[in-house]
């Protein structure tokens, strides 16, 4: 049965990179945020998947044993516009897919961080957002208006559940990567971008292992044609996301 209810809904988002979005989400925004809903699926006194819906789009976190009919309905019932998973569970669920890749997970760095200096973190006060939005865009990420994106990266910021780095040449920022979501117990990765005229230096390597917490799973999703790079700084292929 699905509730409307977080009652072990963190344990069980201990498992993997969709369940650490979902987790990081509720330590934000809550239960009772108007703006996020949270789900749970119990088979047999256990939970067998969680959802998290923040706006209109959802993530979905689930067993090999939940009950997939039930998910099934239940999404139908409560409409979305994106829904973020695993590729297995979207395949089981008999949706359509829109975009795809693969789950890459740190195993450990090949190589030293070779910006000892010039890393800009958004810890600082000054740091500036708006160029980071820009180079995103320049990069061909699929963001949502300026402000929307703004609001939720900043509260995720400022709650320390989402860090943000780049590096700079003047007044441009050339190159970014952020742990888009922070747990006590993982980090997922996301939203790695360097100018086209800056690329081949190795900055966003050093920005994406300046953020791996080596205490913590770490994991990024990335596009197929991303996964050599991802493996070359230290990362394994160890699962497909959809969307």
């Amino acid at each position: 049965m699905i509730k409307n209810e977080v009652i072990g809904l963190s344990d069980f988002c201990k498992k993997d990179v969709f369940g650490t979005r979902i987790k990081a989400y509720l330590s934000v925004l809550g239960e009772d945020s108007g703006v996020a809903l949270f789900y749970v699926q119990n088979i047999d006194g256990k939970v067998t998947a969680a959802i998290g819906k923040v706006f209109s789009d959802i993530t979905l976190c689930c067993s090999d044993n939940a009950d997939f009919d039930e998910i099934s309905q239940f999404l139908s019932f409560i409409g979305y516009e994106s829904l973020l998973c695993e590729k297995s569970v979207r395949e089981r669920l008999s949706l359509p897919i829109n975009s795809f890749g693969s789950v890459m997970t740190f195993v450990a760095p090949t190589r030293e961080i070779r910006l000892k200096d010039g890393i800009v973190t958004s810890d600082d006060e000054a740091f500036e957002f708006k160029k980071i939005y820009s180079l995103l865009k320049e990069c061909e990420f699929d963001l949502p208006d300026y402000s929307e994106w703004l609001s939720d990266i900043a509260v995720r910021n400022k709650r320390g559940v989402s860090r943000t780095l780049c590096v700079c040449d003047g007044d441009s920022v050339v190159s970014t990567a952020s742990a888009l979501f922070i747990t006590e117990d993982a980090v997922y990765l996301g939203a790695v971008a360097t100018n086209p005229a800056y690329r081949g230096r190795g900055s966003a390597g050093d920005l994406v292992l300046s953020l791996c917490d080596t205490t913590k799973r770490v994991n990024i999703l990335c596009k197929e044609h991303r996964v050599s790079f991802y493996e070359s700084i230290g990362f394994k292929r160890d699962g497909e996301w959809s969307l």
